[in-house]
């Protein structure tokens, strides 16, 4: 049996994703990933086995042979489509890393799911809701002063039980906005606060240090070029009188390559996307 809870009649609503997330929307995301991390770990403890059967792949299924047509179309072509409108467009753009770029497309999706399906034996490991961006949350505000007071996440189909590199890297690619982008330290402190204190008031065996934290957002780092390439473009697409923006306009080719060249010249997604390329060229991820 299932049982459907309308959270809208809860006080809960979304927020306004094209400009992207203020800091205080970030911190309360990173403190409800940081429960939930913590909440998976005290019930992997218990249930490995659930975790092992129920949740032990992402996108990538190795069970199906052939590979999502939308994984082609929400990705690659992403990539494929950012090279163009750069040489099209971007005409001061730092040609180094336009060549990184090209180098990348032909193994983009492959380096992708290296990424998302590596196994390890070090680190450690949470359920991750997989998909965290702004159309899978809900966010619930006081009705006399309008201060936030609660964020929840929906949308639980892409759960994977894997580093909470994944969670963190994809949050922190597509929710907040320019100002707040330049306080992601901050927001990886304020997910750790949230991760740590939640395991101490359980009485978890080890509680992770904060460099085991940074290590894992390093091991998926990658995952964040292809958030802010493929997925950010879209989310901070307009809605226009042809075209909403959800999982079906995404997946669809001729509106997401739509949707794409528009955004991938709007000043809004250039103002991140820039200074974010060279910070993924600077630390070695565009090397092939």
């Amino acid at each position: 049996m299932l049982i459907f809870h309308d959270l809208k009649s809860l006080g809960y609503t979304m927020a306004n994703r094209h400009a992207g997330l203020d800091f205080d929307h970030c911190a309360a995301i990173m403190k409800k990933i940081g429960k939930f991390h913590a909440a998976s770990m005290a019930y992997a403890r218990e249930n490995m086995d659930v975790m092992n059967k129920y949740f032990n792949f992402n996108m990538f299924n190795p069970d199906v042979d052939v590979r999502s047509d939308c994984i082609n179309v929400v990705f690659e072509k992403g990539l494929g489509t950012l090279i163009s409108i750069i040489e099209e467009s971007w005409h001061d753009f730092d040609p180094v890393i336009l060549d990184k770029l090209k180098k990348l497309h032909p193994v983009y999706v492959k380096k992708l799911e290296a990424c998302l399906t590596q196994k390890f034996e070090d680190g450690f490991k949470v359920l991750n809701h997989g998909d965290l961006w702004c159309n899978n949350m809900l966010f619930k505000y006081d009705p006399t002063s309008n201060k936030l007071q609660d964020v929840v996440f929906v949308d639980y189909q892409i759960s994977y039980y894997s580093s909470p590199g994944i969670d963190i890297n994809y949050a922190l690619s597509n929710c907040p906005n320019l100002e707040t982008r330049a306080r992601v330290d901050e927001l990886i402190g304020i997910y750790y606060q949230s991760l740590s204190e939640t395991l101490g008031s359980i009485n978890y065996p080890r509680i992770p240090t904060m460099a085991d934290v940074q290590y894992e957002i390093r091991r998926m780092e990658f995952f964040s070029i292809v958030s802010v390439v493929s997925i950010l473009p879209i989310t901070m697409m307009e809605k226009t009188d042809t075209m909403v923006v959800n999982f079906e306009s995404m997946v669809d080719e001729k509106q997401a390559e739509q949707s794409r060249k528009i955004q991938y010249n709007g000043k809004k997604y250039q103002a991140i996307v820039r200074p974010l390329l060279k910070q993924f060229n600077d630390r070695h991820l565009l090397d092939v």
